[in-house]
């Protein structure tokens, strides 16, 4: 139960991490990053033989995390950004980059910890014996 609910915690995260940027100035291709999402789920959903059922309530948790997920990636760059300029300048505000710091802090782990639910209402959706081929494909790509 562990290792899967970690990577289906981890996975919206992680595609929006991975390089799922449009041209545009490195911004978040978000619909980009749902259809990369999809297809990992149904790879995943199809080696678990899911229902239509359980497919429909496990793309419904992935809807529901993934603008929430895109907004954090888009706002981490913008912190980035504030960062950078505050760098830049002859006095960077040492109070404000800590701000800076906790808030994007805090999103995350909000954020996380959304995951988390998702992952574990994911893992109720799933039979044990479907989760079996689930958490074997999910410990070879925990040890790439």
């Amino acid at each position: 139960m562990k290792k899967i609910t970690l990577v289906l915690a981890m996975l919206v995260p992680v595609a929006l991490v991975s390089g799922c940027r449009g041209s545009h100035h490195g911004e978040l291709d978000l619909a980009r990053v749902d259809k990369r999402v999809t297809e990992h789920l149904d790879d995943f959903l199809d080696d678990a033989k899911a229902s239509d059922a359980q497919r429909a309530r496990l793309l419904a948790i992935k809807n529901r995390l993934l603008p929430e997920g895109g907004a954090l990636a888009t706002s981490q760059r913008q912190v980035q950004r504030e960062i950078a300029t505050q760098l830049a300048s002859e006095r960077p505000d040492p109070a404000r980059l800590h701000a800076l710091v906790d808030q994007q802090i805090d999103a995350l782990r909000a954020f996380a910890h959304k995951s988390v639910d998702g992952a574990v209402e994911a893992h109720g959706t799933l039979t044990p014996e479907q989760r079996k081929p689930v958490t074997r494909k999910l410990q070879r790509f925990a040890s790439r």
